[in-house]
């Protein structure tokens, strides 16, 4: 009888290990998870097109007035400022990379975005806080 006292000792001892090991991984996974932002969708408002500005009525907006426009980002002037353009006119953007959230776009894409005017001696500029591809 001894000597199945300790069988069953080691069994319960190597399914408490397996139990615990399980436990570590899933807390290892959910963490990780709980870290990555990778494509998040977050919801919020998206404008209508009654809500839509353009890029000639932003020359006339007071600093950090909140404005929505569309149409294309034309050129990558440096690291994370652009050039967007409507049809009345061009203006500066800062896109950050987290607002991109993934999505790839080129100049032929029309895409929304919302942000900040951010008005400074060298001239007026977008600080983009949401970006959607159309």
């Amino acid at each position: 009888m001894d000597n199945n006292f300790k069988k069953g000792e080691k069994m319960k001892t190597t399914v408490s290990i397996f139990t615990l090991i399980a436990m570590l991984m899933t807390a290892s996974v959910v963490s990780a998870k709980d870290d990555c932002h990778c494509n998040m969708v977050m919801g919020g408002y998206i404008a209508g097109q009654e809500d839509i500005s353009t890029v000639k009525a932003v020359e006339g907006m007071e600093d950090d007035s909140i404005v929505t426009l569309q149409g294309n980002i034309v050129k990558r002037l440096k690291k994370d400022m652009y050039q967007f353009k409507d049809s009345t006119g061009t203006i500066n953007v800062k896109i950050k990379k987290k607002v991109w959230h993934g999505q790839t776009v080129s100049s032929q894409d029309v895409v929304q975005i919302m942000g900040e005017v951010d008005r400074e001696k060298d001239g007026i500029k977008i600080d983009v806080e949401s970006l959607i591809k159309k």
